[in-house]
């Protein structure tokens, strides 16, 4: 005889089942180290000022980096603010993570989406996955709503997630507000802050 759970509990198990998403960092192999950035620069109110400039034409206490546009594929064009030391390009976002968490995520995002807004309450490590996922957040269902289609066999709405190319099932929910709160309970478990929900 078969046991159905009501949608609550069914619920509960699959957001417990769903993998955990971990940032990577990057191997610093002639990168920028903490103890060199702490010695280079100075962060404050999301800039970065020079403690020590390489450069002759640069002040000490005057803002490092300058504007550089990447253009994308279909005009997806960012302005990103980078500083150049010893020959390397690093984003100014780049550097002020490090110097506070002390490492260079692999990842970066920027949670408002303004790339030049390089607060560190705005900067955030990622993943490969939650990158993908940042960039298709708009992609939406024939509901006009993230990750739930009507199973119009089944009468219920069917509820799913990705994460590392892979596609998760949610359930089928009879509750339309239900088959919501399970997506954006998933959503936020897998991407914290950068979380795309349903309202």
């Amino acid at each position: 005889m078969r046991c159905y759970l009501p949608d609550e509990d069914k619920l509960k198990l699959k957001i417990a089942n769903l993998p955990t998403i971990k940032h990577e960092k990057v191997e610093l192999d002639n990168r920028l180290s903490f103890e060199e950035a702490r010695k280079y620069f100075r962060y404050k109110d999301g800039k970065i000022y020079w403690l020590k400039p390489p450069y002759r034409n640069k002040k000490i206490g005057s803002e490092a980096g300058g504007l550089k546009i990447y253009r994308g594929k279909y005009q997806n064009h960012n302005t990103y603010r980078i500083i150049t030391l010893k020959g390397k390009q690093y984003l100014t976002g780049q550097i002020i993570f490090l110097l506070i968490h002390g490492y260079l995520p692999k990842y970066l995002f920027f949670i408002d989406g303004n790339t030049l807004n390089t607060k560190i309450e705005n900067l955030t490590a990622s993943s490969y996955s939650m990158r993908v996922y940042r960039n298709l957040k708009k992609c939406k269902t024939h509901l006009n709503l993230k990750g739930i289609n009507y199973h119009s066999t089944r009468n219920k709405y069917k509820v799913s997630i990705q994460v590392n190319k892979k596609t998760y099932h949610l359930g089928l929910y009879e509750n339309l507000e239900i088959a919501k709160r399970a997506y954006n309970l998933a959503a936020k478990k897998l991407y914290g802050e950068l979380a795309y929900l349903n309202e």
